[in-house]
């Protein structure tokens, strides 16, 4: 378990990864693979899960998803997430590897390994905790 500090700001790094992912999301959800766009929309969040305004992205475009899919219960769970994001994104803060839907947020996941090498960059850099830890990573961040 990783007991680090996570910048405050989202690095240019992770910042640049989560906007790639997030605009594969959408061009998905244009194109209705609703199954792709899930999957890349669950990698946005994964980066972008510990900064209040990309957390919030991510789950706007789990609401846009859930709305196009006609899906009521992902729309209210999403909905309910965007409400409290603020309070849920300080609580989850350090947990890297939650999808947004079907986990349980107080447990960590497994991390694609080429999304923990973004992340270890960053946080080897900000504490050098990371030069021996192998991937594919469990981060849980406290």
């Amino acid at each position: 378990m990783l007991r680090d500090t996570v910048p405050r700001q989202i690095p240019p790094l992770v910042l640049a990864a989560f906007e790639e992912e997030l605009s594969k999301a959408e061009q998905a959800l244009s194109a209705q693979e609703f199954s792709s766009a899930w999957g890349l929309l669950e990698r946005a969040h994964v980066l972008g899960q510990a900064w209040n305004g990309p957390h919030a992205r991510v789950h706007l475009g789990m609401i846009r998803w859930s709305v196009q899919r006609g899906a009521m219960g992902v729309l209210i769970r999403q909905c309910l997430i965007l409400l409290s994001n603020p309070l849920a994104t300080a609580l989850v803060r350090r947990m890297v590897g939650a999808s947004g839907q079907n986990v349980n947020p107080w447990r960590r996941g497994p991390v694609p390994e080429d999304l923990a090498q973004i992340l270890q960059e960053v946080l080897h850099e900000s504490s050098g905790f990371w030069a021996d830890t192998p991937t594919p990573l469990h981060i849980t961040f406290q």
